[in-house]
């Protein structure tokens, strides 16, 4: 579990080793409780108007 900036973002390391263009935007959401469905709506959200 990562606690603000002192955690390991594990997300982070297989996609920058499978190298994505520079620029490509991303955004990690780190829940703790059970809203796993917040973050793929959000998610959709974001690709839905362009922003991601």
């Amino acid at each position: 579990m990562t606690q603000g900036t002192s955690g390991i973002n594990v997300a982070r390391h297989p996609v920058f080793a499978a190298g994505p263009p520079g620029g490509v935007p991303a955004a990690t959401i780190d829940r703790q409780c059970a809203s796993g469905l917040l973050a793929i709506a959000t998610a959709a959200n974001q690709i839905r108007s362009g922003d991601s």
